[in-house]
């Protein structure tokens, strides 16, 4: 298995527990009281479980069992790591922050903006990057 395929699945379980406890958390906070609960947990739990488990999981697997390219660019391939690992990293934690100051800053929503954006930049170059492995 390719280090980079490692990394995106190692990555992937390390979100899906940090997504799970999120999710003790809210349950918890609901149901019978304890902590808090605020609409931003929704958010951050759904696209933790969402990218940083399911996304991040599939990438893994795709670099792993597809073919390799025949023009590698493992500097690129990182780089597109780095970024979406620091982007759901960054998401997550902004949105679970929101819930808690009162009143919601500016700059904290443009910053959650800013990784969702970067998300989904990375997302789409990475899946660019995979099509020539489909052959």
């Amino acid at each position: 298995m390719p280090p980079l395929a490692r990394r995106y699945l190692k990555t992937a379980i390390v979100f899906t527990i940090l997504s799970v406890m999120t999710g003790m958390h809210m349950s918890s906070a609901i149901h019978i009281g304890s902590g808090i609960m605020h609409r931003w947990y929704i958010s951050a739990h759904t696209h933790l479980v969402l990218v940083g488990g399911l996304v991040f999981a599939v990438c893994g697997v795709a670099l792993w069992k597809l073919p390799p390219a025949e023009r590698e660019r493992p500097r690129l391939d990182g780089a597109l790591y780095t970024l979406l690992f620091l982007s759901t990293l960054v998401r997550f934690s902004g949105e679970c922050t929101l819930g808690y100051l009162v009143p919601e800053p500016a700059w904290l929503h443009w910053t959650v903006h800013t990784a969702a954006t970067l998300q989904g930049l990375s997302l789409v170059v990475f899946l660019l990057r995979l099509w020539p492995r489909l052959r």
